[in-house]
């Protein structure tokens, strides 16, 4: 068993998302203005995340645009996107979680890799977060819709609310824009918003069906559209504005996924 822990190390590692980016987006200048205040604010509280802005309908000056307040992952959840993506809707939404408590208490985990006769066997990204997101090494790797969607029913079922989370995978960006007029949407996408790399590097433990996971792969908040461009609320820090295309080959190339609340 020793002999395979280097091997399984540098696995994890090449599944890694959400880490540090290396060439930032485009961000508008009027929205890194705007939002200056919520994030010189919010990124430096640990335990708490303010609600700054909780908006019922969407400003107009863009087309579409939710003012969902900007939570920022780092320092303390350097894997942690989806988690912050996560909190940013439910603070939206006027709920008063923060993203250490989301990641501690709702956000379902596992680390239960092994090997079996020569083959790597892992959770399932949809109903786990693989390793923990306050990982900046080989455990901290990143989860899909099913968890984020997990997530947020599990606070809103404890506060009795009538909102639940959807999955809505498997549709174009440009087919989101109706659903975007009633909410904003948690996305699939890559760290630096080029096409993510798939790679099936391990099985499932339960079904022992491959399991695709993605190089730089992130997650971010969809707040608005106009003609030409994509709003996003980024959890590396920032309120950026993309072209339309460009978004969407980052959105297909890590499986088209996407939750909204009703």
């Amino acid at each position: 068993m020793k002999k395979f822990i280097p091997i399984l190390i540098s696995i994890l590692i090449l599944l890694s998302g959400c880490g540090q980016r290396n060439n930032l987006v485009e961000s508008s200048d009027s929205a890194s203005s705007s939002s200056s205040e919520t994030t010189s604010t919010e990124s430096q509280q640990t335990t708490s995340t303010s609600i700054i802005s909780i908006e019922t309908k969407p400003q107009k000056e863009v087309g579409i645009k939710w003012k969902v307040p900007l939570v920022m992952q780092n320092p303390e959840l350097p894997t942690g996107c989806e988690i912050t993506s996560v909190a940013m809707v439910v603070n939206f939404y006027g709920y008063d979680y923060d993203k250490i408590t989301m990641t501690d208490k709702y956000l379902d985990k596992s680390n239960n890799f092994y090997h079996k006769d020569g083959q790597l066997f892992g959770p399932n990204p949809q109903k786990f977060f693989l390793g923990n997101p306050r990982s900046t090494s080989g455990y901290g790797l990143q989860c899909f819709s099913g968890t984020w969607l997990n997530t947020l029913n599990k606070i809103f079922e404890e506060n009795k609310s009538e909102h639940y989370a959807e999955d809505i995978s498997g549709r174009s960006l440009k087919d989101l824009e109706g659903e975007l007029q009633s909410a904003p949407i948690l996305i699939s996408a890559s760290i630096d918003m080029n096409p993510a790399s798939p790679r099936v590097l391990f099985k499932d433990s339960e079904t022992k069906e491959d399991v695709t996971t993605y190089r730089n792969f992130h997650c971010v908040v969809l707040v608005g559209y106009d003609e030409d461009y994509y709003y996003v609320n980024d959890p590396l820090g920032t309120f950026s504005k993309l072209e339309k295309a460009r978004l969407e080959r980052a959105y297909t190339s890590t499986g088209q996924q996407a939750v909204i609340v009703r």
